[in-house]
């Protein structure tokens, strides 16, 4: 029989040492009780599918899910939908509605607003203004334009450059920058032709970056983001934030960063939970799972969740996206990023848990994406 190496035992106490400090770090939470049951099933169980950007998520359906969302896009586009059940008659009067607006309106140093329109087809319009009416100079400009599809009105705008005016020839700052109204406003119309308006509970099977009522039918690129803010109605604290980003690599995964310990502590916070967590076609994926103080300056502190789950933290692949979720109860903000009032937790350690592990497991690329 083979003796053991006496440092084979030192470590051995050394890893299981660790596994119980851990484990003191890291407060049990109890599973859910028959009541708390109760209210969560109809959330957890009821689950529907959304298109944010390139990926799937599946949100609660027993609860009306309100969601703010930001797209932004190659060249600094950014794209929204601004209104929908809107008839092409009404797209038509509501765009010669803002170019009279453009047409009147001037710069507080006199200067006009609006320069150019253009409609590329019976349903776009391309608008050239100024970037801002108040505190930048005439040679800043943005390209601005629309869509009427499906019942839906979709904008497009990005920042643009014209220095073509004769003042500007012994401008050695304006030298540094050319013109390119002209090349930006291809682009606006090109991205236009490709979005499409669509049902949100709709789910593309083509290329193409979903948003809130709307789909950019193009491939991937390692330059695009996508921003969401979730508020469910019956639950006016929890806020749910998802973010992606292509083509921005981080150095190290979620919990490889430092900090998070001292935020723990300066919170007076109770770590829940912390790992690995397997999704599929998604890798270095993380989360970290507290219960703290908020950032009320209240007497006395009101206390809520926040969870956090990262994936793809170190890919520069434009395949592979990296994304962050975040969920807080007690939160700060609405959908809207309007400050709330102090609110406690609505869910107790074991419901937000259970919230948490519904939703996050869901999360995966869209089938086709990319």
């Amino acid at each position: 029989m083979t003796s053991r190496h006496p440092s084979h035992i030192l470590f051995a106490h050394i890893a299981l040492l660790s596994v119980l400090i851990l484990a003191a770090c890291e407060r049990k939470v109890p599973p859910l009780t028959e009541q708390e049951q109760r209210i969560m099933t109809p959330l957890i169980t009821q689950l529907q599918t959304h298109c944010f950007g390139r990926f799937l998520i599946d949100l609660p359906g027993g609860v009306q899910v309100e969601t703010s969302q930001d797209v932004g896009y190659k060249h600094g586009v950014t794209i929204e939908v601004t209104d929908t059940n809107v008839s092409l008659k009404s797209f038509n009067e509501q765009m010669k509605e803002l170019e009279a607006t453009y047409r009147a309106k001037k710069h507080r140093e006199g200067w006009d607003y609006f320069y150019d329109v253009q409609t590329p087809t019976a349903d776009i319009k391309v608008f050239e203004v100024l970037e801002n009416a108040t505190n930048l100079p005439q040679d800043a400009r943005a390209i601005e334009g629309y869509k009427w599809s499906n019942d839906t009105i979709i904008q497009m705008r990005t920042k643009a450059t014209d220095v073509s005016d004769p003042k500007y020839q012994n401008d050695p700052i304006a030298k540094q920058w050319r013109t390119d109204t002209g090349e930006k406003k291809a682009l606006i119309t090109k991205l236009l032709n490709q979005a499409n308006g669509r049902k949100d509970n709709e789910t593309p099977t083509s290329p193409g970056l979903c948003f809130k009522n709307g789909f950019l039918a193009i491939p991937a690129t390692d330059d695009e983001n996508f921003d969401a803010t979730v508020n469910f109605k019956g639950l006016p604290d929890v806020d749910l934030r998802f973010k992606s980003r292509a083509g921005t690599a981080g150095s190290t995964t979620l919990l490889q960063r430092e900090g998070l310990d001292k935020l723990l502590d300066f919170r007076n916070g109770n770590l829940l939970r912390k790992g690995k967590v397997q999704l599929a076609s998604i890798t270095q994926t993380e989360e970290w799972l507290i219960e703290a103080e908020t950032e009320y300056d209240s007497n006395p502190k009101v206390r809520g969740h926040y969870f956090i789950l990262e994936g793809n933290s170190k890919s520069a692949e434009y395949s592979a996206p990296f994304f962050s979720l975040t969920l807080e109860t007690a939160g700060l903000y609405d959908v809207n990023n309007e400050r709330k009032k102090p609110t406690k937790s609505s869910l107790t350690d074991a419901e937000a848990l259970a919230l948490w592990d519904a939703i996050t497991r869901t999360i995966r690329m869209r089938p086709g994406a990319l």
